[in-house]
């Protein structure tokens, strides 16, 4: 089923990353962090979040702060009407990223070198990640794909860059995280800087 009200992005005048979504039905959107603090106000309607196990519900008039690098998902959620506006905040302090992202090597070599069971290794960084291992190396690789995107690479150069299959397999996993695809991210973060 074709999402009718997909996320818009923009930058404001001070290039604060902000997105905006309204319409009757939220999508889902897959589990995945940012780089940046998200404050996530709702306009009308509610918005429903997954963090961890618990399913939050965010109402009209409300906000919900996501810390940078938690994991968190957009679930699935019916409130004829809704409308939220996402603000992604740049924030000082230590760095949330894993070692594992910036990191080639294997998880069977970062957990030998951890001295315990690729298994072991596995559930304990998906215990403090919130994410296992793979699934937070590709979110990662797309959070730098964001960043690329807002300083104005191709879609086709940062899915290349980023060492995605092909141009396809890099727009269909930044929807699934980010509701909307990587050229339409990207136009409406140009059309923003008009004036």
């Amino acid at each position: 089923m074709a999402v009718t009200n997909p996320w818009r992005y923009a930058l404001d005048a001070d290039a604060v990353e902000v997105g905006h979504w309204q319409g009757d039905s939220a999508p889902a959107l897959a589990a995945h962090f940012h780089a940046q603090a998200q404050c996530t106000l709702v306009l009308r309607g509610s918005r429903l979040f997954g963090i961890g196990d618990r399913a939050i519900l965010v109402s009209a008039g409300e906000c919900l702060l996501i810390p940078a690098g938690l994991p968190h998902r957009g679930l699935a959620h019916v409130d004829p009407g809704s409308a939220c506006l996402n603000v992604y905040l740049e924030v000082e302090g230590p760095a949330q990223a894993s070692a594992l992202a910036g990191t080639p090597e294997t998880v069977a070599r970062l957990a030998e070198r951890a001295g315990v069971s690729r298994e072991a290794f596995t559930r304990s960084f998906a215990r403090r990640t919130g994410l296992p291992p793979a699934a937070y190396r590709i979110v990662h690789r797309l959070n730098q794909g964001r960043m690329l995107l807002r300083h104005g690479a191709s879609v086709a150069d940062v899915a290349f860059a980023l060492g995605f299959a092909d141009q396809s397999h890099f727009g269909r996993l930044f929807k699934q995280r980010f509701g909307i695809t990587p050229g339409a991210y990207s136009r409406g973060l140009r059309a923003s800087q008009t004036f």
